[in-house]
C-alpha cells in the first residue's frame, strides 16, 4: 500500500505544477480525494476514515517538503500545528547538520591538527641540530592520511630520515639543486595530506608521488615520494620532497601510463595548469577527486556508526510485523526507522510511552512504588558503580 501510494503521488506531481501541488493538499478531504481520483484515473473505494488517513499521509509528506497547510485542514486531519513546526524545523536543522558534518569530514581528512604540525616542525629542527643523530635516524611524520589509504596504502605510520631531509634542503653536495625551504619541509604533514595530484611512481614499484601545493626556492613545484612498508609492514617512508624540473612532462608521461589516480578537483583548481597534461580528466572515473574521498569517508562512517531505535518495548530481534504501530508517520517510506543521534530516539521512546518510564518486561509505565523497589534491588545486589548508573537512568 505504501509503495503504491508513493508511486501514485509521483504521478500526481507530474501532472500539476508545484504551487498547485501544495494547494492541492489544503483542500478539504472529500475534495482532495475526488481531485486525486480524477488526476490519477483511479478509484480509491475508501470509507470516510480511510479517506482522512489517506489525505493525512499526503499532508504529512507535503509538510516535510516545505508546504504550508491551512490550519483548518490540519485541524480536520487532527495534525498538531506544533508538531508541524517541529518537523519542519528538524528537517531544516538536519540539512544544516549534514553540511556542517561534511565540512568537519573535510577537515578530518585534509587538515592536520596544529599540535601535530608543531610537533613535527620541532622534531625536524632537533633531528638536524643533533650531531649524535645519524643520517638514517628518523622523524615521525604521523599516521598515513586517509587519502592514501583509499589509494591503496595500508594503515600505518610515516617517517622521514635525517639524510633525506638534508638532501631535500640541498645540504648534500650531490643534491645541491634540491633547494626546498626548511619551512616547506616542516609543513610536510599538511602539504602531503592535501596534495594537488597523486600518481603512481614510474620508477619505484608500489610507490606513490604527490604533487604538493608548494614550490622550492627556485619556484619549482615540489613533488613528494611515498614508499609503503619501507621499514616493515605499516611503516612507511618519505624518501624525497624536492622541486621538480619539467613537472608537466612528468605528469603527462604518468598520464600515458594510466598512473594518475587522484586530483584535488577535476573541474576547478587554483593550480589547474598542472592538470592540463591529463587527457579526458573529467570523464576518467579511475581518477578520484576530493569529493570522492569525502564520500569514501562517509561510507566508512556508515559502516561503523551506532544506530538507535526509539521504542517503549524490549525485544531481541527486529521484525516488520509491527511497522506502522509506533509513531505511524513512515515519512521516508515503509521500513524500520533508526537515528544516528541517541537523543532523537530517546524522544520517540518517551513520546510513544506518553512520556512515562517503561517496564521492560510488560512494556507498561512504571509506578513510583516499582521504581523504589527496583532501586532497592540495585543496592542490595551490590551492582558496581558503572552499571548502577545505567540501571538508575533506565528507571528514572
Amino acid at each position: 500500500m505504501q509503495q503504491d501510494l508513493i508511486k501514485q503521488g509521483q504521478e500526481v506531481k507530474e501532472k500539476i505544477t508545484k504551487p498547485n501541488f501544495l494547494n492541492f493538499y489544503s483542500m478539504p478531504t472529500e475534495q482532495f480525494v475526488a481531485q486525486y481520483e480524477k488526476l490519477t484515473n483511479t478509484k480509491l473505494n475508501l470509507d470516510k476514515k480511510g479517506k482522512i488517513q489517506f489525505h493525512k499521509d499526503f499532508v504529512r509528506e507535503a509538510i516535510r517538503q516545505g508546504a504550508t497547510i491551512d490550519e483548518k485542514i490540519l485541524k480536520e486531519l487532527d495534525i498538531n500545528p506544533e508538531y508541524v513546526d517541529k518537523r519542519k524545523f528538524e528537517d531544516r536543522n538536519s540539512n544544516e547538520q549534514m553540511l556542517n558534518h561534511e565540512n568537519e569530514i573535510k577537515e578530518k581528512i585534509f587538515k592536520v591538527k596544529e599540535d601535530e604540525k608543531d610537533r613535527f616542525s620541532k622534531d625536524v629542527v632537533k633531528l638536524l641540530k643533533d650531531k649524535r643523530k645519524k643520517d638514517d635516524d628518523t622523524a615521525y611524520v604521523g599516521e598515513i592520511p586517509f587519502l592514501y589509504k583509499v589509494l591503496g596504502i595500508e594503515d600505518g605510520s610515516v617517517f622521514i630520515e635525517k639524510g633525506n631531509i638534508k638532501k631535500d634542503l640541498g645540504k648534500i653536495k650531490k643534491y645541491k639543486n634540491h633547494n626546498v625551504d626548511i619551512k616547506e619541509i616542516q609543513n610536510i604533514p599538511q602539504l602531503y595530506t592535501d596534495p594537488i595530484i597523486v600518481m603512481k611512481s614510474l620508477t619505484e614499484k608500489n610507490a606513490l608521488v604527490a604533487v604538493l601545493n608548494a614550490t622550492d626556492k627556485s619556484g619549482r613545484q615540489i613533488v613528494l615520494a611515498i614508499h609503503p612498508n619501507k621499514y616493515g609492514v605499516g611503516l612507511h617512508a618519505i624518501p624525497s620532497a624536492y622541486g621538480k624540473d619539467d613537472i608537466l612532462k612528468l605528469i603527462g608521461e604518468t598520464d600515458k601510463a594510466n598512473g594518475i589516480i587522484y586530483v584535488e578537483n577535476k573541474s576547478s583548481s587554483p593550480a589547474s595548469w598542472l592538470l592540463s597534461p591529463i587527457s579526458n580528466l573529467r570523464s576518467n572515473n579511475n581518477i578520484l577527486q576530493k569529493s570522492d574521498i569525502v564520500n569514501k569517508y562517509f561510507e566508512k562512517e556508515r559502516l561503523e556508526q551506532a544506530a538507535y531505535h526509539g521504542t517503549p518495548h524490549i525485544f531481541d530481534i527486529f521484525s516488520t510485523e509491527n511497522i506502522g504501530t509506533g509513531e505511524g508517520n513512515q515519512a521516508h517510506g515503509w521500513g524500520l526507522y533508526f537515528a544516528a543521534d541517541k537523543g532523537v530516539s530517546e524522544r520517540y521512546r518517551k513520546f510513544l510511552s506518553n512520556g512515562n518510564d517503561v517496564d521492560f518486561v510488560s512494556s507498561k509505565p512504571i509506578s513510583q512504588e516499582q521504581k523504589e523497589y527496583l532501586k532497592d534491588l540495585i543496592d542490595w545486589n551490590n551492582i558496581d558503580n558503572s552499571n548502577k548508573d545505567w540501571y538508575l537512568k533506565v528507571i528514572r
